[in-house]
């Protein structure tokens, strides 16, 4: 099911001009590349966490065209991390208020919603059109995150995609004359949703800058699809990738896709980046996958163990 909707002008009380609301763009921007950003199309898949930050970012950006995607509604347990959650937002569709804040922004923006998930049925009409793509699906939706990349490398369309990692972010770029997330991440079909999942954890963010301060959780819970987050860290997310949509559009320097990763952490205040290669088959990446399926087992014994304390009390 999908909904669209274009609003031409802003309330009377205020007049709307998007060469005076996106003026100060301009310096770091031309006024060139400001129209190309305008003529863009971005499509954000998933307006939680990740989504309503880049939507938001991109729409001040001057944006022009947006094509968000969620399926899910908002809930009290979203207010740490997603900025469309709020006391008014509760029990509303996440693409719904994402689209009614951007318009908000930009009046003059074109902005189409899909209220269901992405699938077969629909992937086809969500990327028609699109200039680039924002990964902000949940992470626990690996199947639709594979489809989705498929779709959009076999159509030519980057894929942008961050991992909020403990107290850093992590970033790529998947381009279409680069490997595929499949590649990349070394997945195949016969494997566990769990081994998918942990592999694109150890895929997303190759450094491993989090990894040093990372402990053993029974808040790691992927059978009940929750993992710590916080909301800055999100924050910092939604200004890096953004600013790489905005680069892929203008063009200001080369852009640099994976094999190429990079990775800010604000608790050891380091940034690397680098160049893998071989992505997860390479024998560090075995390393790393090894140590986070330790991370997640050690989370299930500690939940069994505090089940049992409970059940005796």
């Amino acid at each position: 099911m999908s909904h669209t909707q274009t609003v031409s002008s802003a309330p009377s009380i205020v007049s709307f001009s998007s060469s005076e609301a996106f003026c100060r763009n301009i310096g770091l921007l031309t006024l060139e590349e400001q129209n190309r950003v305008k003529q863009a199309c971005v499509a954000i898949a998933g307006c939680g966490g990740a989504g309503g930050g880049y939507a938001t970012a991109l729409a001040r950006a001057g944006f022009g065209s947006f094509v968000l995607a969620d399926h899910d509604l908002f809930e009290v347990v979203n207010f740490n991390r997603q900025y469309g959650a709020t006391i008014h937002s509760v029990g509303k569709n996440k693409a719904e208020v994402m689209q009614e804040i951007v318009l908000s922004i930009n009046p003059e923006a074109s902005v189409k919603t899909f209220k269901a998930a992405i699938d077969e049925s629909n992937i086809e009409q969500f990327l028609e059109g699109v200039t680039v793509v924002m990964d902000a699906l949940d992470f626990f939706a690996p199947q639709s995150r594979r489809l989705l990349y498929k779709y959009a490398h076999k159509k030519g369309i980057p894929v942008f995609t961050a991992a909020p990692a403990g107290w850093s972010c992590a970033w790529q770029i998947f381009l279409p004359t680069g490997p595929t997330l499949e590649e990349f991440c070394g997945f195949t079909d016969d494997m566990s949703e769990e081994e998918v999942l942990i592999r694109h954890i150890v895929a997303t963010a190759p450094a491993g800058l989090h990894l040093k301060y990372m402990k053993p959780s029974k808040k790691i819970d992927f059978s009940v699809h929750a993992v710590p987050s916080l909301g800055p860290v999100l924050t910092m997310a939604h200004g890096i990738l953004a600013c790489e949509a905005l680069n892929y559009v203008t063009q200001k320097r080369p852009v640099k896709g994976i094999p190429y990763y990079a990775q800010f952490d604000v608790m050891t205040h380091k940034f690397k980046t680098g160049y893998l290669r071989w992505g997860n088959k390479s024998p560090i990446q075995k390393i790393k996958i090894w140590f986070v399926k330790r991370l997640v087992e050690k989370g299930k014994k500690m939940r069994e163990e505090e089940e049992k304390k409970q059940q005796h009390n």
